[in-house]
């Protein structure tokens, strides 16, 4: 982590930019803080942070302007997260008056038929 982290700072060409300690520092603070976000969201929100996405780096870049991405690119990922499930929800709605789905139809189906075979020993 603290690997990534320097490789951000470096990215910017800013006057006040992290020591290693400081880099090392923020990287314990963030696997604390983020620790269900996987190596790839790190990417993809370091990424986003080098074009721009959360907005212009001035003058320094510091455990907590990267705190501050990291905090945006959660709540993009959960805006993001909440209006995936709700599509998908949308999506399994059923139609008007419509209560089971066709495969817990089959398993209904597929019950009965196990049970009345098991009941007259018919196959």
């Amino acid at each position: 982590m603290a690997r990534i982290i320097i490789d951000v700072v470096m990215f910017f060409n800013v006057g006040k930019i992290m020591n290693d300690v400081q880099a090392a520092q923020t990287a314990d603070l963030i696997i604390e803080e983020y620790y269900f976000l996987k190596p790839d969201d790190f990417k993809l929100c370091f990424t986003r942070a080098k074009k721009g996405y959360y907005g212009k780096v001035f003058d320094r870049i510091d455990g907590q302007v990267i705190f501050e991405w990291l905090n945006q690119y959660t709540n993009d990922r959960i805006t993001t997260a909440i209006d995936t499930s709700i599509q998908e929800a949308d999506r399994m709605k059923f139609s008007e008056g419509e209560r089971t789905s066709s495969l817990l139809e089959q398993a209904v189906h597929d019950f009965k038929k196990y049970d009345f075979e098991r009941k007259y020993g018919v196959k």
